[in-house]
């Protein structure tokens, strides 16, 4: 047949030509962004180096001039008899010889201020704020010249924001500071000496920019006649007319660091801007040419190439809509067109045998059908209501399956209606599988988690035994001291302890920890933590050298990073005293008196068992006589009613506060009696625990007032 119009393949070629202009010009644009940032980054560098040279610059310069305007200080300070008339405060005599000492000084770098002091910073000459002012150095800058005898050089001002070069220079007499003299420079020498350094005209502005002294004047009203806002610290481009200006603005600080205004280099950089400008539009000139040709090449070497593929196309258009009618010339050609035509027709041929097939295995799959449905209708007859319906179900599935071409055996198989029909009730039989496996699966879970659920229940009870057993009561009768401790357990074993014992010489120690989580492993990190303190104690130990060394053996058995926080003190009734060192344990509570609960000083060190060779610090406290002192475990003030509020702090201080004692026997009860009545038999997560440790009186003290308690 005649090839037809190329339109299609117009429109691949214009395709082509449009996917790789829009790469071409992707490409460019990244190349484009590319330079733009990494001119942003020159920008950047570069202006960072140009503030940089202009402050060194100008920091040499002020030193250099300041060097100058010292030594003429230091000439002035060595006029005959200054030294001595600073010394007597003598404001006449003082004031003659620096009038005298000025006429002999150097004309540059000139001095337009003079201001002498005493030993002790007092004006005694000034010819800027009188003897009733203050001085126009900076305390500081004063004081060093009067400790160290430096010179000290640098930028100051008037007061009335006119920046000038300042030198302050000790008065020595026979090797002693006696006073100070101070020289005010103007600085318009600096400005000139910067500008023959650099080329750049300067300029010096206040704290509003305003100008206060220039090289060029007429430039400076030029620039502002161009913008409507002041120059930003840092480099801008300025532009006057065909003039292309760089401004480098950067602070000027005085010796207290405060601002005193801003010095502003600005260069004339027309001819490298304009360079720059040229060369920027030659190479964007350049590329567009160069996309141009590259684009023009293109489409005249697509349109030769597709222009022969116009007849192959044409054949294949007719095949794709089923006209296996279609001729394909070009089969006879030697090149690649004739390759393609020689496919085209091979494919023309296949595709006219597969649609025989096609039609041949519609005809078997028709009567396999029928087959399937004759069969499992003869066995839907044998089986219940339920099992009936869900055969039918299988029926139907497997003729959609059948009739949408669902093949599982392989391609052009003519079993392929039986493999579904296997298919189905493979999966079928697997889904019967599934539920079994998962039914029995929930039941070995049910059995395990019942068996779990025992053992828990087991060592909680070995816990809560455990921690029963290990607890106190109170401390044997002693005429210098007595102690009680009470316990409010939690639901599970919450790892709460605390214990008290004397040690000897009016010594009575007092250890209490708390151990994160439940069951056997908090019992033992409990019994272990217990054991450390009170070994370590009963060994004469200080609280913070205890918690030092018990943290570094937790560490060995805490694996799993368990908070364990502790409380370790020791009170000493011979000097009453009560030293203690906590790791993340709330800090003690003492009451003086009924009605005044002080709290001790926090130490804010880290919990134990998670970090080894970790430092505690511990600390001492006057304990008065018959004062008790409260410990409290973390769940205290966490146990929470039924409406899930906290006990808390302050009620805790509120109840300490409301006792009608302070005997330890009181305290406790009062405590554990509020609690009690707060939870409102409530179960708790956590153990709540309290120590009452009171103080009688030194041991000769105590046993004559005993019947007085």
């Amino acid at each position: 047949m005649p090839v037809g119009p190329a339109g299609r393949t117009t429109n691949l070629r214009t395709r082509i030509t449009l996917f790789v202009t829009a790469a071409i010009l992707l490409l460019i644009l990244g190349f484009a962004y590319a330079s733009y940032e990494r001119a942003k980054l020159d920008t950047a560098r570069v202006a960072q180096a140009t503030l940089s040279s202009q402050d060194q610059i100008w920091q040499k310069v002020v030193e250099k001039q300041g060097e100058a305007l010292a030594g003429s200080g230091h000439a002035l300070a060595r006029t005959t008899g200054l030294a001595e008339a600073a010394a007597r405060r003598d404001p006449a005599a003082v004031s003659r010889l620096v009038a005298m000492g000025l006429g002999s000084l150097p004309p540059t770098p000139p001095v337009a201020h003079v201001e002498v002091t005493d030993a002790s910073g007092t004006i005694v000459h000034s010819t800027v704020s009188g003897l009733s002012g203050r001085p126009v150095v900076n305390v500081g800058v004063l004081a060093r010249v009067l400790e160290r005898g430096s010179d000290e050089i640098g930028i100051g001002s008037l007061g009335d924001g006119n920046p000038v070069l300042r030198a302050a220079i000790p008065i020595l007499d026979r090797g002693t500071i006696v006073g100070t003299v101070t020289l005010l420079s103007p600085m318009q020498p600096v400005l000139e000496e910067v500008k023959e350094s650099t080329g750049a005209e300067i300029f010096l502005l206040d704290g509003g920019r305003k100008l206060i002294h220039g090289t060029d004047r007429a430039l400076w009203r030029s620039i502002l006649a161009e913008r409507t806002a002041p120059l930003p610290t840092g480099l801008e481009t300025v532009r006057l007319g065909e003039r292309v200006l760089s401004a480098g603005t950067i602070p000027l600080l005085d010796d207290a660091g405060g601002l005193l205004g801003y010095q502003v280099a600005v260069r004339d950089i027309t001819d490298a801007y304009t360079r720059e400008k040229l060369t920027n539009g030659l190479a964007i000139t350049g590329i567009v040419l160069f996309v141009a040709v590259v684009l023009i090449i293109l489409h005249v070497y697509l349109h030769r190439a597709f222009r022969l593929l116009e007849n192959a196309l044409a054949a294949l258009n007719g095949l794709s809509e089923g006209d296996t009618d279609v001729d394909v010339l070009g089969a006879g050609r030697g090149d690649e067109i004739g390759r393609i035509a020689r496919a085209v027709r091979v494919f023309r041929d296949k595709h006219m045998d597969l649609d025989r097939q096609r039609r041949r295995r519609e005809r078997m799959q028709k009567r396999q059908q029928r087959f399937i449905r004759q069969q499992m209708e003869r066995l839907a007859e044998t089986l219940d209501d339920a099992a009936r319906e869900e055969l039918l179900h299988d029926l139907e599935r497997i003729e959609a399956q059948s009739r949408s071409g669902a093949k599982t055996v392989g391609s052009g198989d003519d079993l392929g209606s039986l493999a579904v029909a296997f298919q189905v009730m493979a999966q079928r039989v697997l889904t019967q599988h599934q539920k079994l496996d998962r039914l029995v699966a929930e039941l070995q879970e049910a059995l395990r988690t019942k068996t779990e659920l025992i053992n828990l229940q087991q060592q909680l009870a070995i816990a809560n035994d455990i921690q029963a057993s290990i607890l106190p009561r109170s401390l044997p009768p002693r005429s210098d001291a007595e102690a009680r401790g009470a316990l409010l357990a939690a639901r599970e074993f919450g790892g709460d302890f605390y214990d008290f014992f004397p040690l000897g010489n009016h010594r009575i120690a007092v250890i209490a920890g708390n151990i994160a989580g439940s069951g056997l492993a908090s019992v033992f990190l409990t019994l272990t933590a217990r054991t450390l303190l009170k070994s370590t104690l009963s060994f004469g130990a200080e609280p913070d050298d205890t918690m030092t060394r018990v943290n570094d053996l937790l560490c060995l058995d805490n694996r799993e990073g368990v908070a364990i926080r502790l409380l370790a003190g020791v009170l000493d009734t011979a000097d009453a005293s009560f030293t203690y060192s906590t790791a993340s344990f709330p800090e003690p509570l003492m009451l003086r008196r009924l009605g005044d609960v002080m709290e001790v000083p926090a130490l804010g060190n880290p919990a134990a068992g998670r970090q080894r060779a970790t430092v505690f610090q511990q600390r001492r406290i006057d304990i008065p006589k018959r004062a008790t002192l409260f410990f409290h475990s973390p769940g205290l003030v966490a146990t929470r009613d039924a409406a899930d509020e906290p006990f808390g702090d302050a009620r805790l201080r509120e109840v300490l506060e409301t006792s009608d004692a302070l005997s330890v026997d009181t305290v406790v009860n009062t405590v554990m009696s509020a609690l009690t009545s707060h939870t409102g038999g409530v179960a708790q997560q956590r153990d709540a625990c309290c120590v009452a440790l009171r103080f009688l009186g030194p041991p000769e003290a105590a046993s004559s007032e005993t019947g007085a308690l």
